[in-house]
């Protein structure tokens, strides 16, 4: 079996491919890392896009057919996204609905033995 010859094959390109993929890469720009009043800011204004360790609480929530109907439907008519939507919904009835949330945060917390 003779051998190959591989004298005559052009070795540039990968020896620049080698030379370019090991050399030092250039220096990146710090990240930008947030304070909690500033993360908590972020989220509150739901506006934590692009910003690297900033993120919203996510929920995975079944509804039935009518309510995902009426949730697509009023969002679109009102211009706001899916989540909007329901955050301004839910909003309005926490709004509505203080006082009874204060009675309960404060029953839980005599559940738990915690004092306010």
């Amino acid at each position: 079996m003779a051998k190959k010859d591989f004298s005559q094959i052009e070795t540039g390109r990968v020896y620049d491919t080698i030379t370019a993929a090991t050399a030092e890469e250039k220096a990146r720009k710090e990240r930008k890392t947030y304070t909690d009043e500033e993360a908590r800011a972020l989220q509150m204004n739901m506006n934590t896009t692009g910003r690297k360790g900033v993120r919203m609480k996510r929920l995975n929530i079944a509804v039935t057919p009518d309510v995902s109907e009426y949730i697509y439907t009023m969002s679109r008519v009102s211009g706001e996204t899916l989540s909007m939507f329901i955050v301004r919904a839910l909003r309005e009835h926490m709004d509505a609905h203080a006082d009874i949330y204060k009675k309960a945060i404060a029953f839980r917390n005599s559940l738990d033995g915690v004092d306010e």
